[in-house]
């Protein structure tokens, strides 16, 4: 929210073209006034890629497709990815909507980082919560801060933007990886149930030795 400052009542309408004195002007530079977080339509149009998705769940995404009859079928999850993207360059009731569950979900970062008073320091805990791993929150209160640069933001666009390379690379490494270790443990599973019948056969056989000798001990 916007503090609203008391404004100085001019007797005189004339006043207000007076021109400011060097102290005024000097002070005015320095302090343009109070500035609003920035709202989802607000925002550059490229930072509605990586906070769609990045912030909002894939879930919700599905919620909102429904809720607004989206164009994509649902099996289309970039179609619907893309549409909703390209929504919250404007305001509409689906943008709308996306702002109110960002701010409703990621509220707890958004009143850490409003503690921030400089844009240095937003730059600095984005970097912070990046490093922790923590990224959806951060992302969206450090993009919607109402003291941030347009270089932190294309800051935390390319930090995101880079994230998604490794992520897609860790993937690309790691499936066959898993893939491997699945097959794996489905061979050793396989063994040992299969030990399982044959040691299970070989107890039934001692008992019906046993029984025939006339003693039987009661097995496990």
């Amino acid at each position: 929210m916007c503090l609203k400052q008391p404004h100085r009542q001019h007797e005189h309408a004339a006043d207000l073209a007076l021109p400011l004195g060097p102290g005024l002007q000097q002070r005015a530079a320095k302090d343009p006034g109070p500035r609003c977080r920035a709202r989802l339509w607000e925002l550059d149009d490229k930072l509605h890629c990586p906070l769609i998705g990045t912030c909002l769940p894939i879930d919700e995404l599905h919620r909102l497709a429904q809720r607004f009859k989206f164009k994509s079928p649902s099996t289309n999850e970039f179609g619907m990815h893309v549409e909703a993207v390209s929504l919250s360059q404007h305001r509409n009731p689906v943008a709308a909507a996306i702002q109110h569950y960002l701010e409703k979900t990621h509220k707890l970062w958004v009143d850490r980082f409003a503690r921030l008073k400089t844009d240095a320091e937003v730059r600095l805990h984005w970097q912070e919560c990046l490093k922790r791993g923590e990224v959806a929150g951060p992302l969206w209160a450090t993009c919607t801060h109402r003291m941030v640069s347009p270089e932190t933001r294309h800051q935390a666009y390319g930090d995101i933007h880079m994230l998604s390379h490794q992520v897609g690379n860790s993937l690309a490494v790691d499936a066959p990886r898993l893939a491997h270790l699945t097959a794996d443990n489905a061979r050793q599973g396989a063994e040992l149930r299969k030990r399982a019948i044959q040691h299970a056969g070989e107890l039934d056989a001692l008992r019906s030795r046993l029984a025939e000798a006339g003693h039987a001990p009661s097995l496990p």
